[in-house]
């Protein structure tokens, strides 16, 4: 996985507040461009019925996913991250966490 999918999920993560494997499963036909002031991603493989929901999107990921949208050729179908190997992207995240981790007393 490169460092921009790495980043690409990550700001996914952080703005939409979706669970790892809901934003794996994000596919373009769950995004909707037009839907709210900067666009929302329909979350259908929730855990449960009530996971199941449509999350806006912020600014910056707006920007960043339209960015993967045209690098790909605008397509209407697919995987939204095309993020390859799961086990890579946690272990990546986990290995290089955004806090630093507590001392053990």
């Amino acid at each position: 996985m490169a460092d921009e999918e790495l980043a690409t999920f990550m700001i996914l993560e952080f703005d939409s507040g979706l669970r790892p494997d809901e934003a794996y499963a994000l596919r373009w036909e769950n995004v909707n461009w037009g839907n709210g002031k900067h666009g929302s991603i329909f979350v259908g493989n929730g855990k449960t019925p009530a996971a199941r929901r449509v999350v806006p999107m912020s600014p910056r990921f707006q920007f960043v996913l339209e960015h993967r949208w045209e690098q790909s050729g605008s397509p209407s179908e697919g995987w939204g991250l095309a993020i390859t190997d799961e086990k890579w992207a946690l272990r990546a995240i986990l290995r290089n966490p955004l806090w630093p981790r507590r001392s053990q007393r």
